[in-house]
């Protein structure tokens, strides 16, 4: 299964993500980055994570806990 995570460190605040997907991203203006509000992977997130312009949204995928 795979998750999208953001690197709020990288993130400048352009606002592209929560603009165009505010179902999954919300913008904290207090600190001035972008948050992910619905970790599920979606094509459309998929599309914002490769037009973000400080690269700063993954998709990871994750593998089965074994323990």
């Amino acid at each position: 299964m795979a998750k999208v995570v953001l690197d709020e460190s990288a993130c400048f605040g352009c606002g592209l993500c929560a603009g165009n997907c505010p179902e999954h991203f919300d913008f904290n203006g207090d600190e001035g980055h972008a948050m992910v509000k619905d970790e599920t992977v979606t094509d459309e997130v998929r599309e914002i994570a490769e037009s973000c312009p400080a690269q700063c949204i993954s998709i990871v995928e994750e593998e089965g806990n074994d323990e």
